[in-house]
């Protein structure tokens, strides 16, 4: 801007108003227009995406990370759906919710949303109150991107994935998909290919070099000490631990 001399301000023939004058000078003293540069271009892949939940966050290190598949074990597969509903709800991304029937799906989701127990929710024995949040909660649907699907193969869930347009899959039960070792190598290939971050409900894997290659995230949601909490737990690179408590309401229970 300083290189500029006062030989390039032009004003017109005669006489001008200080305005006029001022707006010439500022136009010429305008600093140019920056040269435009190659920007670094981040891979997303490699940025943890947020569940929306605080304590499974930290648990992954920040978050879930695309072409990934993240293994939620407990004692049983379906103990883990109340975690998946969870994160189903609160992730701030397009989810595909693969599990049974795709209207008991819907009904789980919205009976959580909700804060309605699953049963009261599935019999249609609502007391007035809780047909008042139903019908709150309906609303809030609009503005979030939730699909569900009843689809078992690798084939169909690549076509939802697609028309969803899904960042997430999450896989109600993992046997669901067919015999867990098989299984998770589909969901591997799936997520490597659709760049789709994968999470799985699934009772005790143990140990096999399927579940321990570096695309899979291994999480054990575990019965806390304390009466109605859980534990979630996970072993990095280091071996280290890294341990949330997950308070698990009445709500969230009467999911199981």
């Amino acid at each position: 801007m300083g290189e500029r001399s006062n030989h390039e301000i032009q004003l017109a023939p005669g006489a001008c108003s200080v305005l006029e004058a001022l707006v010439t000078l500022i136009d010429v003293l305008e600093p140019p227009e920056p040269e435009p540069c190659d920007q670094l271009s981040v891979d997303p892949r490699i940025l943890p995406m947020s569940t929306g939940r605080v304590y499974l966050d930290r648990v992954l290190g920040g978050g879930l990370r695309a072409g990934t598949v993240t293994l939620v074990e407990a004692g049983h597969a379906h103990d883990t759906r109340p975690l998946l509903v969870d994160l189903a709800l609160h992730a701030p991304h397009h989810v595909l919710f693969a599990g049974g029937h795709a209207l008991e799906l819907t009904a789980v989701l919205l009976a959580a949303a909700a804060r309605v127990p699953t049963a009261e929710f599935s019999r249609a024995e609502l007391t007035e109150e809780s047909w008042s949040r139903v019908a709150n909660t309906i609303g809030q649907f609009a503005d979030r991107d939730i699909w569900v699907t009843e689809r078992r193969s690798a084939a169909g869930l690549r076509v939802d994935i697609h028309s969803a347009d899904a960042d997430v899959l999450v896989i109600d039960d993992l046997a669901r998909i067919g015999e867990p070792s098989r299984a998770l190598r589909t969901m591997r290939q799936l997520a490597a290919e659709t760049t789709t971050a994968v999470v799985a409900g699934c009772g005790p894997l143990g140990e096999d070099g399927l579940s321990s290659h570096p695309s899979v995230v291994r999480v054990a949601f575990e019965e806390g000490d304390l009466p109605g909490r859980n534990v979630l737990v996970r072993a990095d690179e280091t071996d280290l631990l890294r341990v949330e408590d997950v308070l698990v309401d009445p709500v969230t229970e009467a999911l199981n």
